[in-house]
């Protein structure tokens, strides 16, 4: 997956804790800004997403401000041929075709389609 493409502030985080954990922080809280404490803890959102030392990491750099996590729609044109794969082969084997890591197509294999809600009549 090329970062070429990539928000620039998507690109920043991704340089500070890596592209998987920036991937991972922006499908989950992308759009959204939060606070990024001064120091890790362990009971963090963040860091039930993306680690410990990862989210040491970007306390070190961001700590004590309010940042809008960088959304990551569409940045991932894998998702669909992931999702074909896994009915075809295990999910070993389609991180080693695809190059990606094995624990990513389990979240993506893992995923549920999104419900929207529908208008209500008359609105």
């Amino acid at each position: 997956m090329s970062k070429s493409t990539w928000p620039p502030m998507l690109k920043e985080l991704a340089d500070t804790i890596g592209d998987e954990p920036a991937l991972i922080l922006a499908e989950e809280f992308g759009g959204v800004s939060e606070y990024i404490p001064l120091r890790a803890k362990p009971n963090h959102k963040f860091t039930k997403q993306i680690g410990m030392e990862r989210m040491a990491t970007l306390c070190e750099t961001y700590g004590g401000i309010w940042m809008t996590i960088p959304r990551g729609v569409n940045l991932d044109p894998l998702k669909p041929q992931i999702k074909k794969m896994l009915s075809e082969m295990s999910g070993k084997e389609v991180a080693r075709r695809l190059k990606c890591s094995e624990r990513y197509v389990r979240k993506v294999g893992n995923e549920e389609p999104r419900t929207t809600q529908g208008m209500l009549p008359g609105f």
